[in-house]
């Protein structure tokens, strides 16, 4: 009995009758081996709202990106678009477009999470000059729109 239970806590699962380890088996809907509910995410799931929340489209929530254009192929880096646009608020995920070389193709994408960073950042950006470049700062607008 007690080399049972040390091999249950050593292997994390039950013994068969014929001494082999019996695995833990969890389907997809959250029901072990033996059957037993899991009532705790369940309740969980549906008191926090986590599957039953809307998904938020990224096409349709541009109210809070910016686009950049007029950047300098050579001299610009993440790092540095990031310095320079980080002041004006939190940003959610940025994009700098490239090419095959790895060169900047001249303008980049960045997402705030609050709009008043974004119309912050366009005020004050907008028409400044950057690596011997007047830098066009703008709201982005919806793919389908251009």
């Amino acid at each position: 009995m007690m080399e049972n239970m040390i091999q249950n806590s050593i292997r994390g699962g039950p013994i068969s009758k014929d001494g082999k380890w019996i695995p833990k088996v969890r389907s997809l809907r959250g029901e072990g081996a033996m059957g037993d509910k899991r009532p705790e995410r369940a309740g969980r799931e549906n008191r926090e709202g986590l599957y039953n929340a809307p998904r938020r489209n990224r096409r349709e929530d541009s109210s809070c990106s910016i686009r950049i254009t007029n950047l300098s192929e050579e001299d610009t880096t993440e790092e540095a678009l990031l310095s320079r646009f980080s002041p004006f608020g939190r940003i959610q995920r940025h994009y700098l477009s490239r090419d095959k070389n790895g060169l900047c193709r001249g303008f980049a994408f960045i997402h705030y999470y609050d709009e008043r960073a974004a119309e912050a950042a366009i005020e004050a950006m907008n028409g400044t000059g950057w690596n011997y470049r007047i830098m066009v700062v703008e709201m982005a607008k919806p793919s389908r729109d251009r």
